[in-house]
């Protein structure tokens, strides 16, 4: 009972401390409280069982608490298979709840796509703002569609492919200027680790810092510094301008699943400093109203097709990579599933050397007036409560551990596929249970009944 209560009370700690909102800083946090409330769970179970085992002589006598003073008698058998059960759920639940959705909350300036309806590239630079007058005459765009939509545009410095597309880790991703306040403004994409210089209120603005400095902060994808570049949050990484001279490159902001993975942001003001020959702007992120997109698109691309303009919609861009991790992901979850079934199985395994070990005892009830069906009842009673023991700590600690990744933009939590699993858990367990107690008693007992 001690150490439930221990873990009870460090989860409402973590729980109190830590906003699951808060991004990649609550992860971890959360899987913590979610472990610690899996082992509370184990803990009280026993405790239940240890009770009723020492209080038998109080408890009202039917088939139903028949079965569960038995548990009482082999108790650490029983909790641990409900520590198996429920350690299975919580590993699939907590490996599937990661999956990412490129469809979902596109429209919201925290998601993947910073709001952006659009991402385009195109091979020759454009020399000209695209907001102003002048950039939309040069480039012949239509003024009823130009004043429906707005661009951000990024400067590129090419470099290696850092993002998940790309298996191998890289010490050069490509880098691409902005102006910070275009994205600040617009309070676009999530940040789930920022360094403290980093302003809590307006992130982006971190990239206005004097660019004259040795170190010039950069941001990136936060799945682009820890896999692709083996970094973390302060790290710097060097690079070489067109003088020949290094300088670094400081990792200050790491953002949430977003279409940037593979770029390293920097000032449009750092950028042009350290490679004014590279002119014009070749990445663009467009807002436009979500019911004109491909009207747009069409002729966006036509109108700049000298410069090989390339568009797409930005959740489509997002969904090319998330689709590696999802795929991965499903592998896991689903071969985990395959697993935990087949644990589950093991439930009738149980269930039959337990009753085997019983036969003596089955053998008297059976002599002193219960019938077959009355001993089968006691039997399923005593391991259906095992099994839904498992299930409900399992599901409530997998619950608890993945909440931030539940509310995170863009998150696609599997619920059908996991209500799916757990009912065919339960229904495999209530089988394989049924299965073994009906084998078991349908021999004589009374072979049985002389032996003792």
């Amino acid at each position: 009972m001690g150490i439930g209560l221990s873990g009870v009370i460090a989860v409402v700690i973590i729980l109190v401390l830590t906003n699951p909102e808060s991004g990649g800083e609550s992860f971890g946090a959360y899987f913590t409280a979610g472990t610690l409330l899996l082992m509370s769970g184990v803990a009280f179970a026993n405790a239940f069982l240890y009770v009723k085992g020492v209080r038998s002589n109080a408890i009202k006598l039917n088939l139903f608490n028949i079965g569960i003073l038995h548990n009482t008698r082999r108790r650490f058998r029983s909790i641990t298979l409900i520590g198996l059960l429920a350690s299975g759920l919580f590993i699939v639940f907590t490996v599937g709840a990661n999956q990412k959705s490129a469809l979902k909350d596109t429209e919201k300036r925290t998601s993947g796509t910073g709001g952006f309806a659009l991402f385009g590239e195109s091979t020759i630079p454009i020399l000209y703002d695209l907001n102003r007058e002048k950039g939309r005459q040069f480039y012949s765009l239509d003024p009823a569609d130009a004043d429906a939509i707005e661009f951000v545009q990024f400067r590129v410095k090419e470099g290696d492919d850092a993002s998940c597309l790309n298996l191998n880790r890289v010490s050069k991703p490509q880098l691409i200027g902005v102006d910070p306040g275009k994205l600040a403004e617009r309070a676009a994409f999530t940040f789930v680790k920022k360094t403290e210089e980093v302003p809590q209120e307006s992130p982006w603005s971190i990239l206005q810092q004097n660019p004259s400095d040795d170190v010039i902060p950069g941001i990136a994808d936060q799945t682009v510094i820890v896999w692709g570049l083996g970094k973390t949050i302060g790290d710097t990484l060097i690079y070489m301008d067109e003088k020949g001279e290094s300088f670094k490159v400081k990792l200050v902001g790491g953002l949430a699943n977003s279409i940037f993975q593979g770029n390293i942001i920097i000032s449009e003001e750092a950028f042009t400093q350290r490679y004014p020959s590279v002119s014009g702007y070749r990445l663009f992120l467009i807002d436009a109203p979500s019911k004109d997109i491909d009207k747009i698109s069409r002729e966006l691309s036509w109108a700049m097709q000298d410069q090989g303009f390339d568009l797409m919609p930005a959740s489509t861009r997002l969904a090319e990579f998330n689709k590696v991790q999802n795929t991965y992901l499903s592998i896991f979850l689903i071969l985990g599933s395959f697993g935990l079934i087949l644990g589950s199985i093991g439930i009738g395994i149980v269930v039959w050397r337990n009753v085997n070990e019983q036969r003596g005892e089955l053998a008297l009830l059976r002599a002193i007036g219960f019938n077959r069906k009355s001993i089968q009842t006691i039997i399923f009673s005593e391991h259906i409560i095992l099994l839904m023991g498992g299930l409900f700590y399992g599901i409530v600690a997998s619950f608890l551990a993945t909440l931030p990744s539940i509310l995170t933009p863009g998150s696609e939590f599997p619920f059908f596929t996991f209500i799916f699993l757990m009912v065919v858990v339960l229904m495999n367990g209530c089988v394989w249970t049924t299965l073994a107690t009906t084998m078991t008693t349908r021999g004589d007992l009374l072979p049985a009944l002389r032996n003792e």
